[in-house]
């Protein structure tokens, strides 16, 4: 699977948030371990034609910023289906899914114009966030910098510091990127 160009730029991020060492005073958030409704249970592939093309329609919209206040806030904010702003028809990831119990799965097209979990291996995984203060050490304190892990199957996924908007709902992959963009899917907008 190609990753998005802001993914790969990212790589080094990752190597620092998995470089962790000793976790004893981690603050880590675990989706598995909280209790994290789904926004609308509406919002779980697969999408049609038309929820993507809404989506997609939104992708220019800009709105005022949503800041992080911790890492629960974090948690609620991720979860959900998202479309790739800047995916093109013919990419194989189009988007993402996070499910509240901590699993992710890939959206691909399902060859109609609308969007669907990927099947096996690859298409597959687990999000965790992890909190960091400005010496690296795990926080969830105010000027935390919240890191949004993503493994799935065969593929490492660099970390991302997610930035988000509101009105209209839209989140940043990496809050440093230009670019990156992802807006919330939703079954009949």
């Amino acid at each position: 699977m190609q990753l998005p160009k802001t993914w790969c730029a990212l790589l080094l991020f990752a190597v620092v948030a998995c470089g962790r060492g000793d976790d004893s005073g981690s603050v880590d958030v675990d989706p598995a371990t909280l209790s994290l409704p789904l926004l609308a249970s509406n919002q779980v592939a697969p999408f049609d034609a038309a929820d993507v093309a809404r989506a997609r329609a939104a992708c220019v919209a800009s709105g005022d910023v949503d800041p992080i206040a911790n890492g629960q806030d974090l948690a609620h904010k991720v979860l959900g289906a998202w479309l790739r702003c800047d995916a093109k028809p013919s990419d194989e990831h189009q988007g993402l899914q996070l499910l509240p119990a901590g699993s992710l799965a890939i959206l691909t097209s399902d060859g109609h114009g609308g969007l669907t979990t990927m099947r096996g291996y690859d298409g597959t995984g687990r999000w965790t966030l992890a909190g960091y203060d400005a010496q690296l050490e795990h926080s969830d304190g105010p000027n935390a910098l919240w890191y949004l892990d993503l493994s799935c199957g065969g593929c490492l996924l660099p970390s991302s510091a997610p930035a988000f908007e509101r009105s209209p709902r839209r989140m940043k992959e990496h809050k440093w990127a230009e670019g990156g963009w992802q807006i919330p899917l939703v079954h009949g907008g």
